[in-house]
């Protein structure tokens, strides 16, 4: 998004999303991935992404012995089911979520992380939300519940509403409203995504993949950045965390303690990178290295891949995190979003990216990297080679 879209709902109330929501137009077809065997093969797959994940990563120590709950189906614009979505719980504490797609897609995780489930917002900050986005006055009490939720993608996860007679989804993640009519897809169609898989698992078997045959999961140590009032821009936030590896756990062997601190490292990216109203691919990577030039580190080289397919997650991600060069991930499905990619992990069968994400508080953002639809998505790699 163009920025963190939360500022919308900054120091509302919200309600937690616990009942199924099934559309009027819903037909037999459509609603048969509510079967009780339906819910209970997405409840399997998402939990053993828990139990993997703790498995292969101490980090998350504390989703051992967690488990799924509150599950809330999710839709696409034909109202077919196409992803669940779990909150992960001990101790009646939420500790995480986790995203399973439909059987459209073989259960597959989606997405999952440290951050808790969306939430529905109340019907004051919808108002805000349609007023903000759309300029479109509603009155408060004549807006009611959600008719559907809709997964579209990643960064597209909208509650649907009748609002005067026009259907609008708003963003559960970010805040922002978006007519029906104006809605795109950016998840991959199931046909797509077998196709991705297929491509992922022949650049693995090539020979373009030379630096990390040895491992199956691999992240460096790097966190959400926590901005500071006023510091709410996606591309200088996933930039600082970047930054702020360099500057403390550099894989490479290298040192650079001059970079700044991370409130005023976010300044200068934001100037270097021209973050408003949102950066472009083709600047991040400039910005990036003219930021570390001016604290007199002149060895950092970035690249910019655009429209990546999922080959580029064996024959780039992987390589380059192993090492120690992380990536910075912009999705732009809807508009724009960043994120740094710190990490990676396919022991398990499915080709995950993991990211920081400041728009969610999450440090331990995983994504389907094969759910990603080419043309949607870009990277920039920072790397400190000089090459």
């Amino acid at each position: 998004m163009f920025k963190k879209g939360f500022s919308v709902w900054a120091c509302l109330a919200v309600v937690a999303l616990t009942v199924f929501l099934v559309p009027a137009s819903a037909t037999a077809n459509q609603t048969s991935d509510l079967s009780s065997s339906a819910l209970a093969m997405a409840n399997q797959s998402g939990q053993s992404f828990v139990n993997h994940m703790t498995e292969t990563n101490s980090n998350l120590s504390n989703w051992k012995g967690a488990i799924l709950t509150n599950i809330q189906p999710y839709r696409d614009l034909t109202s077919t089911i196409d992803a669940y979505m779990f909150a992960i719980s001990k101790d009646n504490i939420v500790v995480g979520h986790v995203l399973v797609g439909s059987s459209l897609y073989n259960y597959d995780i989606f997405e999952g992380g440290d951050s808790a489930p969306p939430t529905i917002p109340t019907n004051s900050n919808i108002v805000i939300s349609v007023q903000k986005s759309l300029g479109i006055d509603v009155i408060e009490k004549s807006v009611g519940n959600p008719i559907s939720l809709l997964y579209l993608g990643i960064d597209q996860l909208y509650g649907l509403y009748n609002i005067n007679g026009e259907l609008i989804g708003i963003n559960l993640e970010y805040g922002d409203a978006v007519k029906l009519s104006a809605m795109k897809s950016g998840l991959t169609s199931p046909v797509e995504y077998k196709n991705n898989q297929s491509e992922a698992n022949s650049a693995l078997a090539s020979e373009a993949l030379t630096v990390s045959s040895m491992y199956t999961s691999n992240f460096l140590i790097m966190g959400y950045y926590s901005e500071q009032p006023n510091q709410i821009w996606c591309g200088p936030c996933s930039a600082v965390s970047i930054g702020h590896y360099f500057k403390y756990y550099c894989a490479t062997g290298r040192s650079y303690p001059n970079l700044p601190s991370d409130e005023n490292m976010y300044d200068v990216f934001y100037y270097e990178m021209s973050a408003a109203p949102w950066v472009l691919p083709a600047l991040y990577g400039p910005g990036w290295v003219y930021t570390a030039q001016t604290y007199g580190y002149n060895n950092f080289r970035a690249h910019w891949y655009t429209q990546v397919g999922s080959s580029h997650y064996f024959n780039h991600i992987v390589p380059d995190i192993d090492m120690g060069w992380p990536h910075a991930l912009c999705c732009y499905p809807q508009s724009a979003h960043w994120r740094a990619i710190k990490g990676y992990d396919y022991s398990s069968g499915t080709n995950f990216i993991i990211c920081t994400n400041s728009e969610t508080s999450d440090s331990w953002d995983t994504i389907n990297w094969d759910s990603l639809p080419s043309s949607l998505h870009d990277t920039v790699c920072i790397h400190d080679d000089g090459s």
